[in-house]
């Protein structure tokens, strides 16, 4: 259940930071752009799991234990993963387009040194996202 919710929210933002990189925007600029707009349902997830599992938490009675440990974790795993969509996503997505750019700046490198060594010219056609 936290995991399905989790990759929910993920590809959320994640498909609306491309749409945003799509129409021209920044890297950054579209991952902030995202989280700032898909902050208000991501919140109204996350608060109404855990204002759905507080009974579970506080319940009293046979079975308890079990009920009681349940909703500790899922309102811990709640908590946890709007700390993750909501910060860690940032860094993630940039960090991780800096090093898909500087790969391919390398390979286009390498590629470029291959065709100089064998005294031929190729046009390469690599598009780099900037």
């Amino acid at each position: 259940m936290l995991i399905g919710l989790l990759a929910k929210t993920a590809i959320l933002i994640t498909e609306y930071a491309i749409e945003r990189r799509r129409k021209g925007m920044g890297i950054v600029e579209s991952a902030y752009s995202a989280a700032q707009v898909r902050l208000r349902p991501i919140l109204m997830t996350v608060l109404t799991m855990i204002f759905g599992m507080l009974p579970l938490m506080f319940s009293s009675g046979a079975g308890a234990n079990g009920n009681s440990s349940l909703g500790t974790g899922v309102v811990g795993g709640m908590q946890s993963e709007r700390w993750l969509c909501s910060s860690w996503y940032l860094c993630s997505t940039s960090s991780l387009n800096t090093c898909r750019r500087k790969s391919a700046n390398r390979w286009r490198k390498k590629q470029m040194y291959k065709c100089f060594w064998r005294k031929r010219k190729v046009k390469l056609n690599v598009n780099v996202n900037k």
